[in-house]
């Protein structure tokens, strides 16, 4: 979904290339980056060759043969990511410390968008019977059945101020929620307690 939004961009927006320079990593500019930049920046990150022909536009657009390797992109979860335009659930890469960048699930329509999805189960396909590691790790597939694992929420909610949110359905279509105002996992939960599997 991504690529797609990227490519939308490019044939709907006037690229103009710019006088503003850039470093090698997308964080030191002279100028604000020109939209070109920007848009070279997030093919590069989906480490893909293109050549792009704008609306209106005779020539080729070429990303520069040196591209950067990040983008100036705001993307610590998936409130940052909706507050930027992105407005699609799917999948998603975060960043919420500058640490390594993960993949979460974003869902960007239930009450106002942005929220970072760390748990879903739907029909049994993934077994949550598991050991301290997975919990700490996460399990499953993000477009399905998963657990994100405790150690990247920590990363996620260490910092700033978190509503969990907490979503129930049946299989006759009932649903609730809770809303939490208040939520972190701090980094004493790490510690494996158990050596065996959890309910």
């Amino acid at each position: 979904m991504s690529k797609m939004f990227i490519f939308m961009l490019l044939l709907l927006a006037t690229i103009d290339e710019g006088e503003g320079s850039v470093m090698a990593d997308c964080t030191g500019y002279k100028h604000e980056p020109s939209l070109y930049l920007r848009v070279c920046c997030i093919i590069s990150n989906l480490e893909q060759n293109v050549t792009i022909r704008g609306i209106g536009i005779t020539r080729y657009i070429l990303c520069p043969k040196v591209r950067p390797k990040s983008c100036p992109l705001d993307n610590r979860d998936c409130k940052s990511l909706f507050e930027t335009g992105f407005d699609i659930n799917g999948v998603y890469t975060v960043n919420p410390d500058g640490g390594t960048p993960f993949e979460v699930y974003c869902d960007m329509e239930t009450d106002g968008g942005g929220w970072t999805v760390f748990q879903r189960r739907q029909n049994g396909s993934v077994d949550f019977y598991r050991y301290w590691t997975d919990y700490e790790n996460g399990f499953g597939d993000l477009t399905g059945e998963f657990w994100l694992g405790l150690s990247k929420i920590h990363r996620l909610t260490k910092e700033g101020s978190n509503t969990l949110r907490v979503d129930l359905g049946d299989f006759e279509g009932n649903t609730a929620y809770a809303s939490y105002s208040t939520f972190n996992v701090k980094a004493a939960v790490l510690q494996p307690a158990l050596e065996s599997p959890l309910p």
